[in-house]
């Protein structure tokens, strides 16, 4: 006796206000997207109990012509399932924390959470589908950082705190460790040096991420999401 095979089940996008619709079909560890007279079929990896969005992601692929390049994610239960949990559940959190009381350790939390915000709009909406090597993930980091000076400088931080040695040219010039008030440890970010002159404008790193935080809420409006400075 054959395994029987499961009816197709809708899927659909949005791309520039219009809408693709098509479907797919789960068999084993595999799933097929059909879009007109297109299929494309992908294994599921480490992430069979979330078909719909990896549905989506081949959709979209088949419209915009864009698929079969890119490596297939690997996902881990972090039992954070959705980037409104990231953000309530680590930015928040980690970026009151340095706003509070500023120190190497907050910094490094707060500058890394507010920097992968990125990664976590990526993945949902280009569910299964690394970032590595992938020419449409560079361009849409690169776009948000044109957007947002500031988030360039927040991704050296970022970047600088896990690695210790960038292996690129950096958007800062550096967090500078100074002191204030009643010699009470507070950090700026030196913005990069504007020609003709030899002396960065610092920024205090709770203002960056202030700057960082804002962007990201207003390309997440529709979310309600909290501000960490609220």
């Amino acid at each position: 006796m054959t395994d029987q095979i499961p009816p197709p089940q809708p899927v659909s996008i949005t791309l520039d206000k219009l809408t693709y619709k098509g479907t797919y079909v789960v068999t084993g560890g595999e799933i097929t997207v059909t879009y007109g007279s297109q299929a494309t079929a992908t294994g599921f990896g480490s992430f069979q109990d979330r078909a719909l969005p990896l549905a989506q992601t081949l959709l979209k692929e088949m419209v915009t012509g864009t698929g079969q390049q890119h490596k297939r994610a690997t996902y881990v239960n972090l039992r954070i399932n959705s980037l409104d949990d990231y953000w309530n559940m680590v930015v928040v959190p980690n970026v009151r924390d340095c706003i509070k009381e500023p120190s190497q350790r907050t910094v490094f939390n707060a500058v890394v959470a507010t920097w992968h915000v990125l990664d976590w709009a990526w993945h949902e909406h280009n569910y299964g589908r690394d970032t590595r090597g992938n020419d449409a993930y560079v361009e849409y980091k690169k776009g948000l950082v044109g957007e947002c000076a500031a988030l360039g400088w927040v991704s050296d931080l970022a970047d600088a705190a896990k690695h210790c040695g960038l292996g690129r040219a950096t958007q800062s010039d550096g967090l500078v460790p100074l002191s204030f008030d009643d010699d009470k440890p507070t950090f700026f970010v030196a913005e990069p040096y504007e020609k003709g002159k030899n002396v960065s404008h610092l920024s205090d790193i709770r203002d960056v991420l202030k700057t960082v935080t804002d962007f990201w809420l207003s390309k997440f409006k529709d979310r309600n999401l909290p501000s960490p400075f609220a």
